[in-house]
């Protein structure tokens, strides 16, 4: 889900980047990739000049009563409490412990199956994180995932959940004390290089 002070600007930049296209939802604006909706666009009103878009991953659950309990006890803070979004389920926003961003959403129509992402669409998450032990703890309790350590990098983890991995934990560089900890979604394209050339332009 994006939140973002400019719709118009971000349908022109994400359509034209990786083929989107949106429909309206009482208000809410449904992103598709063929026939797939894979995100949300939100209007939030700009306040702060300095204030920028940001996207927001969203973790299925089952019980949304249940998990939001989970939550507040293991020290995160409801920023958006439940919505329901018409055709795509009741959705709610959190900061986790070290205040990074992320939501939860019980779907009206089951997840999809386990497979290679199409091209411009999601693809992998990764939690930038100052304590990556806390966060990969924080994130199997509420989750339901198994925490391996990721043999790749060091201080990193991996959350996998029926036999795949779901997401990576990696810690903060020590060179950007100006960065708070995000979780960042990935997309899969064809070519980076082009991908980035298109997007300077756009």
């Amino acid at each position: 889900e994006l939140v973002t002070y400019d719709i118009a600007a971000s349908e022109q930049f994400y359509g034209s980047l990786f083929d989107w296209r949106f429909e309206d939802h009482d208000g809410y604006r449904v992103v598709w990739r063929g026939d797939e909706p894979i995100g949300g666009l939100v209007h939030r009103a700009r306040k702060d000049p300095a204030a920028k878009s940001r996207w927001i991953a969203y973790m299925s659950v089952e019980d949304m009563a249940a998990v939001k309990a989970s939550l507040l006890q293991s020290g995160a803070r409801m920023l958006a409490d439940s919505r329901t979004i018409s055709g795509l389920g009741e959705l709610a926003v959190f900061a986790d412990p070290e205040g990074a961003l992320f939501g939860i959403i019980d779907t009206a129509v089951p997840d999809p199956g386990d497979y290679l992402a199409d091209i411009g669409s999601w693809i992998w998450l990764q939690l930038f994180s100052r304590d990556t032990e806390q966060a990969s703890q924080f994130y199997e309790r509420i989750g339901g995932y198994q925490r391996v350590a990721d043999p790749r990098n060091p201080d990193a983890y991996l959350l996998l959940r029926g036999g795949y991995a779901r997401a990576a934990l990696s810690t903060l560089p020590s060179s950007r004390p100006d960065a708070n900890p995000n979780w960042v979604p990935f997309l899969r394209v064809a070519d980076i290089a082009a991908t980035l050339e298109q997007a300077t332009a756009l």
